[in-house]
């Protein structure tokens, strides 16, 4: 063979290489955090994350430049560094994102207007129902977002029934009793008269169920503590409530 050709050869397969080896995104060298920074060396931590999340942006094409965006500004939310988390998720153009990504944006936006105390900018990014087809992890995050900036308006019936919605979504035993005290404390914070006008359906209607149990409880008496008791204990009462599932 012409050197000419083995020389031409040996560029292509470098070439190609090369540029098999460009398309492959950068990886993080760590794992993501999952809850809010306790300590001022967490929060640290959580800033030195999202600041190699933003370096392998800029060193990155779409869709992972948006993905590593994206979670930058979800680990600076998680540390409290809400200002800092806005600016990022304010330079994503919109039209960058596709669908999951958007639903991504949307949420953590919510989740960042409560940590800041707005609850009506959460409730009015979260306006809309996610799709169907919405993964159950993003929906619980809906749920529970939603359940909590209800809370922080003192819209506490709202509250309840999004945490029963959340309920059908949870998996773990820990998490699905901490829903059920969730549950209780809204509607035990919520107004009687408001309770009271509540056109309750039989069962099974989860909602229904928890309404009709604060109504037959008499605090501050021994029928209330006995009824929560057995309730967050996950022993079966008689008011027609759906259990939850195996954990």
């Amino acid at each position: 063979m012409p050197r000419f050709f083995v020389v031409l050869s040996v560029f292509l397969v470098v070439l190609g290489l090369s540029s098999c080896a460009t398309t492959q995104a950068p990886q993080p060298t760590f794992v993501d955090p999952v809850t809010p920074a306790k300590t001022t060396a967490e929060r640290q931590r959580y800033l030195d994350m999202a600041r190699e999340y933003t370096r392998l942006a800029t060193n990155s094409s779409a869709p992972e430049r948006q993905d590593y965006q994206l979670r930058a500004a979800n680990i600076l939310a998680l540390g409290n560094f809400t200002r800092h988390a806005r600016q990022i998720l304010g330079a994503i153009p919109a039209q960058a994102l596709d669908s999951s990504q958007r639903m991504r944006k949307r949420l953590l936006s919510a989740y960042i207007a409560i940590l800041e105390h707005k609850p009506q900018e959460a409730l009015q990014l979260l306006k809309t129902p996610l799709p169907a087809n919405t993964p159950p992890t993003r929906k619980a995050d809906y749920h529970r977002l939603r359940a909590t900036a209800f809370g922080m308006e003192g819209r506490y019936l709202h509250s309840a029934r999004e945490r029963v919605a959340l309920e059908q979504l949870l998996t773990q035993r820990s998490a699905i009793n901490k829903n059920h005290q969730a549950i209780w404390q809204s509607l035990s914070r919520a107004d009687k008269q408001t309770l009271a006008k509540v056109k309750t359906l039989p069962p099974p209607h989860v909602l229904s169920g928890w309404i009709e149990l604060i109504r037959i409880s008499n605090p501050p008496g021994t029928t209330r503590n006995k009824c929560a008791k057995n309730w967050l204990s996950g022993r079966p009462i008689s008011l027609g409530i759906q259990q939850a599932g195996p954990s």
